[in-house]
């Protein structure tokens, strides 16, 4: 169930002591958490649409990579360095996606959706939440800047083992310096977050009772907190080491190191990125089915366990780095597909408690969208463990699994997210069509480039038609490039749509 309040409802003191910070018509200056909540899920859906076109265009090289036309410097060597080469493409793609699109997606929806949802007219720290949304747009400009120097690629990456990312050069130390930042845009976002949830709720709202999403993203921030400044860590000691020769990095050990602070696989944060869409689950089909959850608080039992289950990926020895199925390449990490599951069970019966009057949107849509892709992915290992993948398949395999896992199912449900909670923060609403519309178009094609690209890995079968497949990933990307940016212009222009009537506003029930 979705608890909403309206902006009037701040007493007399919030009124007295923060009354500059009310909504403001300049959005460069403005404090206002819907404001800057709305430019910086709209900020991140359109650098989303862009990381997805041009994964689609680096889905027409996956069919050399799997036929082994593409060597070793194809992808990180000599002569790859200038030019729109594929290793340029498909490094700022991996490294973007996760780190430029999903956690600023996430903070920009909680922005928006959090003080609404829990009856608070503010964030606990609303200047901070503005330093956030431009210390982002800062590091995607200069993450965006390592990829243009002239001795680029970066020559180290992060998804793969530490002895395949030798070197550096300045483009690695540009590079480094846009992770650095973001990961302290993050930690400050995600501390805001925590703030607000813990002080800022409406008086007589307690903790267990809140909505869904606000209780998801109070676990995903808490998680961060405790996990990001490992990672943080242990980019300081990249740096140290590529640039000031710090040779921190040739102990005995580094393989484990590098899996545990570096690697993003075995890290929580592989795990995590689901979490706040399995919130804005439950919170869209309680509203539309206008039930309660099934179970009553079991759903944030749920989220509270699945988020501490993240934690397991710190489990994982230094093999993970060259096994196939990440993130849940372990018994332990693999755990988390029991609160999973069971969530997706009080889902489903949520909405059959009320079937009949059941009212699917556009909201509903990308929950279905994000559901799918959550299924694919598991079916996808299943497939996977039955067949076997090896060779350059295990490589189109892996990056595939990941995209699917810790991008598309996860901006799916954020995005289902911000199309419930925004109209009740802004008290205005998108058109349902163009709502539908980039709903459509987001998820066919998402889920039309996984399965290209999940057929495209079992190479035995699928020799013949490499070409196609590719072409057919290609297609996906772009489809789903257009769904993302017609869905961030959407939430932008928000602010132009019909005013909501006062009952609308409160959201949801």
């Amino acid at each position: 169930m979705t608890l909403t309040a309206s902006p009037s409802s701040a007493s007399a003191v919030d009124r007295a002591a923060f009354g500059d910070l009310e909504v403001t018509e300049t959005w460069v200056s403005s404090v206002d958490y819907r404001v800057v909540g709305r430019l910086l899920t709209s900020a991140a859906l359109l650098i989303g649409a862009v990381g997805v076109a041009l994964w689609g265009l680096v889905s027409l090289k996956f069919d050399a990579s799997v036929r082994g036309a593409l060597g070793t410097a194809d992808f990180l060597g000599e002569s790859a360095a200038g030019g729109f080469s594929f290793a340029r493409v498909l490094m700022a793609v991996q490294h973007g996606l996760p780190y430029f699109v999903v956690l600023p997606l996430f903070l920009g929806v909680a922005t928006a959706a959090i003080p609404a949802q829990i009856g608070a007219t503010r964030m606990a720290f609303p200047r901070l939440q503005a330093f956030v949304l431009w210390g982002y747009l800062t590091a995607t400009a200069v993450f965006v800047a390592s990829f243009c120097v002239v001795d680029g690629p970066p020559m180290i990456n992060l998804f793969a083992n530490f002895a395949d990312s030798p070197g550096s050069n300045r483009a690695t130390d540009v590079f480094l310096g846009s992770l650095i930042l973001v990961t302290v845009v993050t930690l400050l976002g995600a501390t805001n977050i925590v703030a607000t949830v813990a002080t800022q709720r409406r008086p007589g709202l307690r903790l267990g009772s809140i909505g869904s999403f606000s209780f998801a993203s109070l676990i995903t921030s808490g998680v961060l907190l405790i996990a990001t400044p490992v990672f943080l860590a242990g980019l300081g000691l990249l740096l140290l080491d590529r640039h000031f020769g710090a040779s921190l990095l040739t102990a005995t050990g580094v393989d484990r190191f590098w899996s545990h602070m570096i690697f993003l696989p075995s890290r929580p944060e592989a795990l995590l990125f689901v979490l706040p869409g399995l919130g804005a689950m439950i919170d869209v089909v309680s509203a539309k089915a206008n039930a309660r959850p099934v179970g009553g608080s079991l759903a944030n039992a749920l989220l509270g366990a699945f988020g501490m289950l993240t934690f397991t990926a710190w489990a994982a020895d230094a093999w993970v780095l060259n096994h196939m199925v990440q993130p849940t390449s372990t018994l332990q990490s693999s755990l988390v597909a029991i609160p999973l599951g069971l969530l997706l069970l009080v889902a489903l019966g949520t909405l059959g408690q009320n079937i009949k009057n059941l009212k699917p949107d556009a909201a509903l849509l990308f929950v279905v969208g994000m559901e799918l892709l959550v299924v694919l992915g598991v079916a996808n290992i299943v497939v996977a463990a039955i067949k076997g993948v090896s060779g350059p398949g295990a490589f189109v395999w892996t990056t595939n699994q990941l995209a699917v896992m810790t991008f598309a199912a996860p901006v799916l449900g954020l995005i289902a997210a911000a199309i419930h909670f925004l109209p009740a923060s802004a008290g205005r609403k998108a058109p349902a069509a163009a709502s539908s519309l980039a709903g459509l178009a987001a998820i066919g094609g998402l889920a039309i480039g996984a399965l290209a690209l999940a057929g495209l890995s079992y190479q035995s079968d699928f020799d013949n038609a490499a070409g196609a497949l590719s072409a057919i990933a290609l297609v996906g990307g772009l489809l789903a490039a257009g769904g993302l940016a017609l869905s961030a212009l959407l939430a932008l222009g928000s602010h132009r749509g019909p005013q909501l009537s006062a009952d609308a506003s409160e959201g949801d029930h």
